[in-house]
């Protein structure tokens, strides 16, 4: 009888068959509800992604913008205050002259190249220059203007008198011009031969104007 008993339980029921189909049934539902619910994750996840990189955009804006208006508010507020300075102080606005110089060149001749330079091949046969005639320039002084603040404690011989100038455009305020000295302003009973050449300031640009005359002059000699 052991045949017969090996061949009943090798034989799978109905019960089994359906145990088996069951089991591979739910095994795909859960596999498909797991696929499905990783995939709404991903979804979710991505979204979540783009908001936070959305969010981070938006922050990034705000600040820059905050920014941006803090600088022109603190703009505003600098040149109004400059502004108020300078309406205030305006009464005590002169005008000075000091005696500047600059290099002039007669024109260009047609025996140099652009930078009047004269190209030539020496004894030694090698290719050399030097500068042309019409390189050699002369120094000219003309009257340069200065704007200055002047505030007199005192208006008598022994008082004093101190000179500010106001900050560059992206500055606010006026600082102490050190460079003025009251003894140095000149006066028609100075001889121009007895100026300080770079330290002498002139009320009037004619003063100036006659001062650098001399200077010239005296180049030429």
């Amino acid at each position: 009888m052991d045949w017969y008993e090996n061949d009943f339980y090798d034989e799978p029921s109905e019960f089994d068959i359906q145990v088996e189909e069951f089991k591979a049934s739910l095994m795909k539902s859960v596999k498909e509800e797991f696929v499905s619910e990783m995939e709404r994750l991903k979804n979710e996840n991505k979204e979540l992604q783009d908001i936070k990189a959305n969010f981070e955009a938006i922050k990034q804006d705000f600040e820059h913008k905050k920014r941006q208006l803090e600088s022109e508010y603190q703009t505003l507020k600098s040149n109004v205050r400059s502004e108020r300075l300078v309406e205030l102080l305006k009464d005590h606005k002169i005008i000075l002259y000091k005696a500047y110089s600059k290099r002039e060149y007669p024109p260009k001749c047609d025996k140099c190249d652009r930078n009047r330079k004269i190209q030539y091949i020496s004894p030694l046969g090698r290719e050399t220059t030097e500068d042309c005639l019409c390189k050699e320039g002369k120094t000219v002084y003309y009257p340069h203007e200065f704007m200055r603040y002047e505030f007199r404690l005192n208006r008598n011989k022994n008082g004093v008198t101190a000179w500010y100038r106001q900050y560059s455009d992206d500055e606010d305020g006026f600082t102490y011009d050190s460079s003025i000295n009251v003894d140095e302003i000149y006066s028609p009973d100075m001889k121009f031969e007895d100026l300080k050449q770079y330290g002498t300031f002139f009320k009037t640009k004619e003063e100036c104007q006659a001062y650098c005359d001399y200077l010239n002059s005296e180049e030429v000699k």
